[in-house]
């Protein structure tokens, strides 16, 4: 599907398969919240993609605290969702253009 894909959006198979961690990521987490299991989600996501090491993924879920102290969790992408292209003057919440280590 990627192969099929991959012309269209004119991107290489690295930021495809980023896209694609990204989204099983966050689908997983964003599910886990509606059915207020958003601790399970992000344990059972970090779980199925611990790092990337998991190929073709190409990043883990790595969830961590919201820096400022509220008690939710982030992640950073590990590609770009182009929310910027929507809203310019703001960065999705998990962007990796505006998140630091």
């Amino acid at each position: 599907m990627l192969a099929a894909f991959r012309p269209l959006v004119r991107r290489g198979p690295r930021t495809l398969w980023g896209i694609v961690t990204d989204d099983v990521i966050e689908g997983l987490w964003f599910l886990g919240g509606l059915l207020g299991e958003e601790d399970r989600a992000a344990a059972e996501a970090s779980e199925l993609l611990p790092g990337p090491s998991d190929a073709p993924f190409v990043g883990g879920a790595d969830f961590r605290p919201v820096a400022s102290g509220e008690a939710t969790r982030t992640r950073t992408r590990v590609s770009c969702c182009l929310f910027y292209t929507v809203r310019p003057d703001e960065f999705c919440r998990t962007c990796p253009r505006a998140c630091s280590e």
